[in-house]
């Protein structure tokens, strides 16, 4: 049975699970979330939705664990209807939030892995990602995107190091500066060594050129596909309906 909790707090307290598999998203990408969910529900794997409005609470009951995300931090509530533009302010205000709530779970002492909504699963990848931190000392596992880290698809366990990767972090690197999380992400923490960081197997794990280009050898051996590197909803979903990876009639 799936619950709906009005805030984080509440579901850190009620939740018993050791390792945290969660998206978030607002309305406007109610399809994409739905599509996630049943690659999800295919590979037995939950998912909890941090939900930034109300709307999609209401769309998706009774489908995922959901936490009611509304209050989002900055001043105001994502439009339920609207469809963020990447790289304008207002996506800030939606794509910054991995790692706050991210930093909540961490602090509650459980490990996370956090995934962008335009990734369909096609293996159960929890166990391959926290097998990958036994005998290490790796704070965070990440997708590689050929160059440095794609933070659509990432993990962390909680330590001191990944602790501090707080909102008092992000305001003394000033974050607000960037339209984006990526290039915060690569040009801070990742430039500065502040967590020990493992690129996962990008063969495994593909972002979209890798995987639009060598698909036809990797196929069977992904965990994930991640349909980025496409500018625009539809066209992504027309991506995935072409790959075969889109589940709704």
């Amino acid at each position: 049975m799936f619950h709906i909790y009005e805030n984080i707090k509440l579901f850190l307290q009620n939740n018993k699970d050791t390792n945290i598999v969660f998206c978030v998203a607002n309305y406007a990408v109610l399809d994409m979330v739905k599509n996630l969910l049943i690659s999800a529900k295919k590979n037995k794997l939950n998912i909890v939705l941090f939900a930034l409005d109300n709307e999609i609470v209401k769309k998706l009951e009774g489908q995922c664990d959901i936490v009611k995300y509304i209050d989002n931090g900055f001043g105001k509530q994502t439009d339920p209807n609207k469809f963020y533009k990447f790289g304008t302010k207002q996506f800030k205000n939606v794509i910054f939030q991995r790692f706050f709530i991210g930093n909540e779970i961490l602090n509650a002492n459980k490990s996370y892995i956090y995934i962008d909504v335009d990734i369909v699963i096609t293996n159960n990848f929890v166990n391959n990602v926290f097998e990958q931190y036994k005998n290490t000392d790796y704070d965070c596992l990440i997708q590689f995107n050929g160059t440095n880290c794609c933070t659509g698809f990432f993990s962390m366990i909680p330590n001191k190091k990944t602790k501090q990767i707080d909102l008092n972090f992000f305001k003394k690197h000033n974050y607000e500066k960037y339209t984006t999380n990526q290039p915060f992400f690569n040009g801070i923490i990742l430039k500065n060594k502040i967590l020990n960081i493992k690129f996962l197997e990008r063969s495994h794990y593909p972002n979209g050129r890798f995987y639009y280009k060598n698909y036809k050898t990797i196929d069977n051996e992904c965990y994930i596909i991640h349909f980025n590197c496409i500018i625009g909803y539809n066209n992504k979903i027309n991506k995935m309906k072409f790959h075969k990876k889109w589940y709704i009639n």
